[in-house]
């Protein structure tokens, strides 16, 4: 795996949602290392297609490819609503109230992950890229967009 992006700010975490916004996790195999103090989730994007009647769908990835890795929490807690095991991503964000990185799917699930800091790297097997698999390639955040296109060069 290669390293992406690293986020140690509250306003990181923004960009890391722009990386992987609306990319599908199973939630099942979200690993939480107790002991090294970690939790992961592999990310990919889903291929979208179109229906009867114009609407449209996405499917499940065929790979997951990139991975979320949360590093120094201290508990984790999961509120699983919807309880489906397939999810995409709606945002990641911090609480800092909590001392708590917080991710959300666009259906109702919430994971809360208790942290001695901000410390959220994003990786991936990769080249960054639209369609199936990968990453998203939107963003107006410069920085962000030179580490982006350091992977077509």
């Amino acid at each position: 795996m290669n390293l992406l992006f690293t986020a140690t700010t509250p306003a990181d975490l923004a960009k890391v949602t722009w990386l992987i916004h609306d990319c599908f996790f199973d939630l099942d195999a979200a690993r939480h290392a107790e002991g090294e103090g970690t939790f992961e989730i592999a990310f990919g994007r889903g291929k979208e297609r179109v229906g009867w009647f114009g609407w449209t769908s996405t499917t499940k990835p065929a790979r997951y490819d990139c991975v979320l890795s949360v590093s120094r929490v201290r508990a984790v807690k999961i509120e699983d609503e919807a309880r489906i095991g397939i999810y995409d991503l709606n945002s990641v964000s911090f609480v800092s109230d909590d001392s708590a990185v917080v991710i959300e799917a666009n259906i109702p699930l919430t994971i809360t992950l208790a942290v001695e800091d901000i410390h959220v790297r994003v990786f991936t097997q990769n080249a960054p890229h639209t369609n199936e698999g990968g990453l998203s390639w939107y963003t107006e955040d410069q920085e962000l967009r030179e580490a982006l296109e350091a992977w077509t060069t």
